[in-house]
């Protein structure tokens, strides 16, 4: 087989790729994190989620938003966490009922749950969903 002897050569970029997808994963994980914690609690309800942001600012966040989902689709054939980056890169771009299909997955309990406890463990409110009234 040509790809097993082409992984023997290369044994080295074998061992980068891995290295790559463990950082890339734990990388996904904090910046999950950092951004489930950094969100105003009462960032998903009715009068927060229409906020006006600043034109350019939302071009830029959309552009790196697609960006980070395009290689999130690579990742899902390269090694890597294509999934989670995927989710980050939708976190950033604007679409159609983005809004719903957030409050759809959080309104699982166990995901609600963990991210009040991380939230709570800095010291921060826990998310209000508007089920939460």
């Amino acid at each position: 087989m040509d790809v097993l002897r082409w992984m023997r050569d290369h044994e080295a970029v074998m061992i980068a790729i891995a290295v790559g997808s463990v950082v890339a994963f734990i990388v996904g994980l904090l910046i999950a994190s950092w951004a489930v914690v950094r969100m105003p609690a009462d960032a998903l309800l009715e009068d927060a989620a229409h906020h006006d942001d600043h034109p350019v600012r939302k071009v830029v966040r959309n552009v790196i938003g697609w960006v980070i989902i395009v290689i999130g689709i690579a990742l899902l054939v390269l090694p890597g966490q294509g999934l989670i980056t995927i989710a980050l890169g939708m976190m950033l771009v604007d679409f159609p009922r983005k809004r719903q299909l957030i409050l759809w997955v959080l309104a699982r309990g166990s995901i609600h749950r963990t991210i009040d406890r991380l939230r709570a463990r800095k010291g921060r409110p826990p998310l209000h969903l508007p089920s939460d009234d």
